[in-house]
């Protein structure tokens, strides 16, 4: 999409979902409803119910921006989204919880006050460690979970960047 055209050959929306986008772009505090751009697992572009959550690709008019990293969701609501399905106990529950909040963008300061307010297996080791050890374990689970997201991101890429080669190649 360039200017709000499509490129038939790159992309299959249809022409109702590609207005749709546009007009989320042009003026995303009167879009209702949610909508995630994403490459891989990076997400480009979130928005829900008229605020732009994420916009790592500089996709929405400045003009029309609302403040990034809104604290819309408190830390108890963003452990639940991103806990949900985590069949991890302790503190793989905690570094998966933390990958999961990357993917979807959530900022690294986040992150962290959303794992020290609710995960129990960090509020565990509080307790049978100490704060400073604690603290000090949480920074390299959340370092780790950056990482992997990281990783995950540029095998996605590269993948895409394949599939598209072979295309390119396959219709040539």
């Amino acid at each position: 999409m360039k200017n709000g055209d499509l490129d038939r050959k790159q992309t299959n929306i249809s022409d109702k979902q590609a207005e749709l986008i546009k007009q989320a772009l042009d003026d995303p505090t009167s879009f209702e409803g949610s909508m995630k751009i994403t490459q891989g697992s990076k997400v480009l572009l979130h928005i829900k119910d008229g605020k732009v959550l994420v916009d790592s690709a500089r996709l929405v008019q400045q003009s029309a921006k609302v403040e990034l990293n809104t604290p819309d969701l408190s830390a108890k609501q963003m452990y639940q989204q991103y806990s949900e399905g985590v069949n991890h106990e302790g503190l793989a529950k905690t570094k998966q919880t933390a990958i999961n909040a990357f993917q979807d963008g959530v900022n690294r300061e986040d992150v962290t006050r959303m794992l020290r307010t609710e995960d129990d297996g960090y509020k565990k080791l509080v307790s049978s460690a100490g704060e400073q050890l604690a603290n000090k374990s949480l920074n390299q689970i959340v370092n780790s979970a950056i990482a992997k997201t990281k990783i995950k991101d540029n095998v996605q890429s590269r993948q895409m960047k394949q599939e598209k080669t072979v295309t390119q190649t396959l219709t040539a």
